[in-house]
């Protein structure tokens, strides 16, 4: 075999791989479990080998109410965002 035909076959296997364990929505959920009192928002691109996640964390916040004798009102405040990428059975936090 030449080697223009072995990098071909490595990168061929290497694609099949990915396609078979490329984790979906349900699993990236369960991996990026929180203990924040708000549930993140995740943003699911699909990719034909890959997949991306985008994660936008909140934080709540106590403001006065404007009304006269209101309590306060809890507002919820973005804290951060982060990417990951799902390939190989894993996520990686771009």
């Amino acid at each position: 075999m030449s080697f223009k035909s072995i990098i071909g076959t490595v990168l061929i296997i290497a694609v099949i791989v990915a396609l078979f364990t490329k984790p979906g929505l349900d699993d990236f959920k369960s991996y990026i479990r929180t203990k924040s009192p708000l549930p993140p928002t995740i943003e699911y691109t699909n990719g034909f080998a890959f997949s991306v996640f985008k994660v936008s964390y909140f934080d709540l916040k106590s403001i006065p109410s404007r009304k006269a004798g209101s309590a306060e009102v809890a507002v919820a405040i973005p804290k951060e965002k982060a990417t990951y990428l799902a390939l190989y059975g894993r996520f990686w936090k771009l």
